[in-house]
């Protein structure tokens, strides 16, 4: 008897279902090139002969086809509030109008779980929105209530900025307490955990807000630099200028403004220094010298950015560092003795009479010279006579400003403290594990070498000059 084509696709639907052990890899291989009837010439003909469990087989893989080809809306993105709501809205609306159409285009029922199905909305999401908990427009939100809202938070972050600018800002450590403080007093959430999770994210929401690594600040220097000190301080500049444009008849010349300041380096000063390692160690040590010693250096310049020749002070006599300085190209450089190798009134005094002599300073025009409120500097009233009789006036710098109005303080001293740990080190690892005072010039030429230019001076004179314009 010849079969009818639903025939033939059922028994090659029901071949194509048996494993290829139970029908011989030959038969299998040949039913995957057999060509299989559309489902249309299976419903023109031949329907009606097949049994009844290949017409459920034909009607599964018609429903499944029908399927298919129907679009649905792509499921909701909870991270685009536009999407979001168009879905929820077209929802809603669907749902709405079920006695106008009462089936969706899958043929479903418009029910609440068929409606958030095929609108890839989630089902308690449209039921809040439809009984009124919460208004149509508002997007979706994942997983539970969150502790603080987006006003709340932004209340949090401004506080923090403004910490931040007055000196007291927050450590990660503090705001992980401030945010359990407030969720425990305001939110009667005691036990809400403050993860780095929620610090990270916080960050990520609030891109003006971010981590810095701080530098320390004086509270005295704080204090000490407001609106008025300035403008008082530029105010006797000023002065100055106009005294000696007056008393030489001339304007005042760039090489004749000088200031000056002295600095301090302890050698074993190796501290927080980051190096290559293994990863996984536990520590990295680094070898310092254990030989420790303390040498000051007077740095003096003027507004051309000319400088003079480093000042050294030292402790007790040391002929081997006099001479290894005349060896790296200091000879004309002064070194002076004192008990702890700071400055004091002698020191200072003998500084003036190098700065006198190597400054080249003119008989007819006067000279200002900007230093810090260091004793040594104001009341040494025999450095200062000496200024005196030489037409050089002197304007001191207000209390703890010196990191602001010292041009040797911004340009030059951090580079120098910054290339001197180099400096040790490289000494340490090609020589010797000992640095000892007489070694100090060799590592000093150097250092005054790179930190030391006319640039870097230059861009310190016009922070100044920034200020007082500010300021007046």
């Amino acid at each position: 008897m010849k079969k009818s084509e639903g025939e033939k696709y059922f028994s090659i639907f029901y071949n194509c279902s048996k494993k290829p052990e139970e029908k011989g890899q030959e038969n299998f291989l040949k039913l995957e090139t057999t060509s299989i009837p559309t489902l249309s010439s299976i419903e023109k003909k031949g329907f009606d002969d097949l049994n009844m469990e290949a017409k459920k087989k034909v009607i599964s893989t018609k429903i499944v086809k029908e399927k298919s080809e129907i679009k649905a809306p792509k499921k909701i993105n909870y991270f685009d509030d536009n999407e979001a709501n168009d879905n929820i809205k077209k929802a809603l609306e669907s749902y709405n109008n079920k006695d106008v159409q009462v089936l969706l285009p899958n043929g479903k029922k418009k029910t609440i779980r068929n409606v958030s199905d095929y609108y890839g909305v989630p089902k308690s999401t449209l039921s809040d929105r439809k009984m009124g908990k919460y208004s149509v427009d508002s997007p979706p939100s994942i997983g539970r209530k969150p502790v603080f809202n987006d006003n709340e938070l932004a209340d949090i972050v401004n506080h923090l900025i403004k910490m931040a600018e007055i000196g007291y800002g927050y450590t990660p450590l503090q705001l992980t307490n401030l945010i359990r403080y407030l969720s425990d007093k305001y939110k009667n959430k005691p036990n809400f955990i403050c993860s780095r999770k929620y610090l990270a994210n916080l960050l990520i929401k609030f891109p003006e807000l971010s981590l810095w690594k701080a530098s320390t600040y004086d509270y005295q220097r704080a204090k000490a630099l407001t609106e008025e000190i300035i403008t008082k301080f530029f105010h006797i500049l000023e002065t100055a200028y106009n005294l000696t444009k007056e008393l030489s008849h001339e304007e005042i010349e760039p090489k004749n403004i000088w200031s000056l300041d002295e600095v301090g380096f302890k050698v074993n000063d190796q501290k927080n220094l980051l190096v290559m390692s293994k990863k996984g160690e536990k520590n990295a040590h680094t070898i310092v010298s254990s030989n420790t010693f303390h040498v000051s250096v007077i740095f003096c310049t003027n507004a051309t950015g000319y400088t003079l020749p480093p000042y050294f002070i030292i402790k007790g006599n040391q002929p081997d560092f006099i001479e290894n300085c005349k060896n790296v190209g200091f000879r004309r450089s002064p070194i002076f003795n004192t008990p702890k190798a700071f400055l004091n009134f002698k020191a200072f005094t003998d500084f003036t009479q190098f700065f006198l002599r190597e400054g080249k300073f003119n008989q007819t025009s006067y000279s200002v010279l900007v230093l810090d409120g260091h004793k040594s500097h104001t009341l040494n009233l025999e450095a200062l006579q000496l200024l005196n009789k030489n037409k050089v006036f002197t304007v001191c710098i207000p209390s703890h400003t010196n990191h602001v109005f010292n041009i040797a303080d911004r340009t030059v001293f951090g580079n120098m403290k910054k290339y001197l740990r180099e400096s040790c080190l490289n000494f340490l690892q090609n020589k010797t594990g000992i640095i000892k005072i007489q070694d100090f010039p060799f590592i000093f030429k150097e250092v005054w070498n790179k930190s030391v230019n006319q640039q870097g001076i230059m861009k310190g004179k016009r922070f100044n000059i920034i200020i007082h314009d500010f300021s007046f």
